[in-house]
């Protein structure tokens, strides 16, 4: 698949907006677990030197960020807060389940 083509089809399986922020505890979902659920719309991917990758919807483009980079955290932190809420605000997620998300990802990289 080309370049263009793998950004194409990322942009279209990004999922739809939705109505609004929904309660985690509605959802069930752990800290944790809201950071994974987010990540699915991401392309995990591991170069040839064996650093893991995701390719993330912003908008109408694309970014790539280490798994492990700041930049691919505060997209994850951006998308809890804009998909769900914790007691009627933005949620948040603690270092610790941030960094078992990110453990999680690392572990399904493509060779």
């Amino acid at each position: 698949m080309s370049g263009e083509a793998a950004v194409a089809t990322i942009i279209e399986e990004a999922p739809d907006e939705p109505d609004g922020p929904i309660e985690l505890k509605e959802a069930g979902l752990s800290q944790r677990d809201a950071l994974l659920a987010v990540a699915d719309v991401a392309r995990i991917w591991r170069s040839l030197d064996g650093e893991t990758f995701a390719t993330v919807p912003v908008g109408g483009h694309v970014e790539h960020h280490g798994v492990s980079s700041r930049g691919f955290r505060d997209w994850m932190i951006a998308e809890l807060a804009r998909r769900y809420l914790n007691k009627g605000r933005p949620a948040s997620a603690s270092e610790s389940a941030v960094r078992d998300a990110r453990m999680g990802l690392e572990v399904h990289g493509d060779n």
